[in-house]
């Protein structure tokens, strides 16, 4: 086969440009820092990077997620323990109260505390954190309790907020589960001068009360709550008439009520602790997929700029034998 000058020419420039566009494509992994410019210079590690990004992304969601669901649950968690702490002193109430060794004045005062920690507690279970009320279940654009009639105007709507890949935690706790406690079965406990107080499961969470006399039978009294606040409105009244009886049947209510917000925010513990390790992991899956997504697209800058120094010897002789072919004539080749 005979060489011809263009076959010549046509070569010299070919290789040129080959060495040029490398050179560029260093010079540019070196600028930027990685290694794949566009989908068409790797594509199989492109679409590694892509689904690396994807992942990347997908943990950053859980990891907003995580924080917002602590951040809830953080503050359910205050919430609650001012409601521990109210809650004991409406029982501290109650356990002075029964003896009936207050004055008029003293149990005046205690019913005046009653009522204001009846407030208390209702501006608890009425609380929002970000313009959201935390007790309402799905209606949190309204409050929990009425104020007026202390029901629930809340439904029992449970809030699930997903911390991974089908795995969600609930970050609410609904007021009806939270401020009231629901009977099990009847109850009967015995009350001074031998007389006892009947509990009895009513509608919903409603309890029914019945006081006795000593024979068992004879009722003496009845009255009925269906969450604390009334709970401690029923004390007020009691603490204001001198019902002895009935400030001692409120007792083992208080009583439970207290366990119950202790036992609640147990739980509460629990759920935080559950993402608190699940934000580690999700931590620890990040660094994983940003260590591969840098080996995947990030230029190795040693190694790049050592390609470059070879790249640039390559031209610099090419240039060089270039030089020699381009300065021939056309004589030349004639010759």
């Amino acid at each position: 086969m005979r060489i011809t000058s263009f076959m010549i020419y046509d070569q010299m420039t070919r290789s040129l440009q080959r060495n040029m566009e490398e050179f560029a494509k260093l010079n540019n992994q070196l600028s930027s820092g990685k290694k794949i410019d566009k989908p068409s210079d790797d594509v199989f590690s492109e679409a590694r990077a892509m689904e690396y990004r994807l992942s990347i992304s997908g943990y950053e969601q859980y990891k907003r997620n995580i924080t917002s669901a602590g951040n809830q649950l953080d503050f359910t968690d205050k919430v609650l323990a001012s409601a521990s702490d109210t809650l004991s002193e409406l029982k501290h109430i109650v356990s002075v109260a029964a003896t009936g060794s207050m004055t008029d004045d003293v149990r005046a005062i205690a019913a005046s505390q009653t009522g204001q920690l009846k407030d208390q507690l209702l501006s608890l279970a009425n609380s929002s954190f970000n313009n959201r009320f935390i007790f309402s279940g799905f209606k949190t654009d309204s409050m929990a309790f009425n104020s007026t009639t202390l029901a629930y105007q809340g439904d029992a709507g449970i809030i699930n907020t997903m911390i991974d890949r089908n795995v969600v935690v609930p970050v609410n706790y609904t007021g009806s589960s939270v401020f009231s406690e629901t009977l099990a079965a009847p109850e009967v406990i015995a009350l001074s001068g031998g007389r006892f107080a009947h509990y009895t499961p009513g509608p919903g969470t409603t309890t029914n009360v019945e006081i006795r006399d000593t024979d068992d039978v004879t009722v003496i009294d009845t009255f009925s709550y269906s969450n604390f606040f009334e709970m401690a409105g029923s004390l007020e009244n009691a603490l204001q008439s001198s019902n002895t009886l009935r400030i001692e049947a409120l007792r083992q209510p208080f009583i439970s009520a207290s366990e119950h917000i202790l036992h609640l925010r147990s739980d509460v513990g629990l759920r935080m602790n559950r993402i608190d390790d699940q934000a580690k992991r999700i931590a620890d899956y990040n660094l994983t997929l940003k260590n591969s997504l840098s080996n995947t697209e990030d230029a190795d800058l040693t190694e790049t700029i050592t390609e470059i120094q070879k790249t640039d010897t390559a031209l610099q002789a090419l240039r060089e034998a270039s030089k020699r072919v381009f300065s021939q004539s056309l004589m030349d080749f004639l010759s």
